[in-house]
């Protein structure tokens, strides 16, 4: 994915990055939605759905090796 850095996401997104400074400009691999899907590389997306809160998998996803995720809540 040619130029998608976790800076321009963060700026497209009109969002904040947090993390370590030297990761801002590192590629995304992939961008997933569904946690089973986890790569190591990837961006993950959780999703708020009417039964599953994607944002409770977020450690789950980052143990398997994803890159980042994008998130509407604090994470800190």
């Amino acid at each position: 994915m040619k130029n998608l850095t976790l800076e321009h996401i963060a700026e497209a997104c009109k969002g904040i990055y947090v993390g370590p400074e030297e990761k801002k400009q590192l590629e995304v691999k992939s961008i997933f939605t569904d946690g089973r899907k986890a790569e190591e590389g990837g961006l993950f997306v959780p999703i708020k759905g009417a039964r599953v809160d994607a944002h409770n998998f977020i450690e789950d996803v980052m143990e398997k090796g994803v890159f980042a995720t994008l998130s509407e809540k604090d994470l800190g």
